[in-house]
Order: C-alpha cells, then sequence, then structure tokens
C-alpha cells in the first residue's frame, strides 16, 4: 500500500534520493507502490503504536530484544494485550532483557544462527510466526554488522551482514500473513553507505 518515512528522519533527504525512482507524493513522505502491506522508516520507535494491534505479532530483528523499561516495544507489551512477540539475530541481551523474556518470548539468537546455519534458523522463525493470525517485521538496524553500518548509533560488532539479512526479509515477506514492516534506522545523514542498505531493504521489501 505504501511506504511512509519519517520526515525527522536525518536521512529522509538522502532515502528520498536512493529511491527516486519509486513515485512520491507533494511532501514526499508516502511513496505509493504495489504492495499491499504499510512499511514505515524512521530514526525513532513512536510509530510503532499505529501498526500494533491485539491481533499482530511483533517479530524484533535486532541486535538488542529492546525490552527495557521506557522502550516503545516494552511499553506495548506493558499496555496492550497481545503477547505474540519473537525475536531473531539477537546478540546482546542484558539481564533485564532476560527477566522479560521469561514471559515466553522466542528468541533466535546470533549464535544458533551461526551453529545452525542461517536458511534453518530462518525456516523455524517462518513455522513459528505462521502460527499467529498476522505478524509485522519490527527491524533494527543494528541487527548488522558494524562493517555494513557504520554510522550507526549503538552498534554491535559480530552482526549479520546486508546479504544475509536481505535474505531474511525476502523469505519472511512471502508469508501470506505479513502484515508490515516497522524499520528502525538511527544514523546519521551523511552516512551514505548506510542509508545505501536501508535502500536496498526496501527495495527489497516494496517488491511483490
Amino acid at each position: 500500500m505504501s511506504l511512509v518515512i519519517n520526515e525527522q528522519t536525518p536521512f529522509f533527504e538522502s532515502l528520498r534520493g536512493a529511491l527516486k525512482r519509486y513515485p512520491t507524493n507533494e511532501s514526499g513522505i508516502i511513496v505509493k507502490t504495489t504492495l499491499q502491506t504499510p512499511v514505515i522508516v524512521s530514526s525513532s520507535a513512536e510509530l510503532l503504536s499505529t501498526v500494533v494491534a491485539e491481533d499482530i505479532g511483533v517479530l524484533i530483528i535486532s541486535a538488542r530484544p529492546h525490552l527495557w523499561r521506557g522502550a516503545m516495544i516494552r511499553t506495548l507489551l506493558d499496555t496492550k494485550s497481545f503477547s505474540n512477540i519473537a525475536c531473531f539475530g539477537v546478540h546482546h541481551i542484558t539481564v533485564e532483557d532476560r527477566i522479560v523474556l521469561q514471559r515466553g518470548i522466542q528468541v533466535y539468537s546470533m549464535q544458533e544462527i551461526m551453529v545452525e546455519g542461517l536458511s534453518e534458523v530462518t525456516d523455524a522463525v517462518m513455522s513459528y510466526v505462521r502460527g499467529w493470525k498476522r505478524f509485522i517485521i519490527f527491524l533494527d538496524m543494528d541487527v548488522l554488522d558494524l562493517a555494513f553500518v557504520p554510522g550507526i548509533k549503538r552498534g554491535i560488532s559480530a552482526g549479520m551482514s546486508s546479504r544475509e539479512l536481505i535474505y531474511v526479509i525476502s523469505r519472511l515477506k512471502r508469508i501470506k500473513t505479513f502484515a508490515g514492516a516497522y524499520i528502525f534506522a538511527d544514523f546519521d545523514g551523511s552516512d551514505t553507505r548506510s542509508v545505501d542498505v536501508v535502500a536496498k531493504l526496501l527495495s527489497e521489501l516494496l517488491v511483490d
């Protein structure tokens, strides 16, 4: 249906330029495509509440589970009556995260991916989210290794490659219950390499 780019995002103009082959409205914020699900790009997680509902599961693809007190996903978990959450690609878990994860949140870690193989773990997470009525992907670009997003704030080493992430996204979006994606990308607009990775991910998402 549409791609929504938060115009407060530091790399807003750079990303618009990278996606110039897609038509925009007068403000340039919404890019109409043939995609039947919404995709949001923002440098904050504030808009996440607009796409989360009781019948929608959230697959978090991130280095961190985003479950610390005050995080948008933690707030939604505490205040909304939904419990379908899973984490993929996690490689930094705090003590507080572990306490919240005990609520029954499924975790597919980077360590598991390295041991079992990306294809096998992707198969497992796809099987898991198919058990949900609908699901969205919350993608934090920090899941990527710093070599691929050098300008990202609070980045963590030993993450995925951009090719591996695109592979995962290309498979997940084909699930019939896929209901949209939220890309959380917090880096400076001058970091053209990181912007290019986001543009490639969006190009993958925007193609049916």
